[in-house]
């Protein structure tokens, strides 16, 4: 797999990881998440949206 497939694939589980603990609000940890993606390149603003 490509660099940037294994980074997305980790941010998504790591998301969901915390969405499930429930230790941060789902908004903040989904909105940290694409913002992390765009940050990275993985995601360009217009994908995000």
């Amino acid at each position: 797999m490509q660099t940037l497939t294994i980074i997305a694939l980790a941010i998504f589980l790591l998301s969901y990881v915390v969405i499930i603990s429930e230790k941060i609000h789902r908004t903040v940890v989904a909105l940290s998440g694409a913002a992390l993606m765009v940050l990275l390149g993985i995601l360009t603003q217009d994908q995000a949206l």
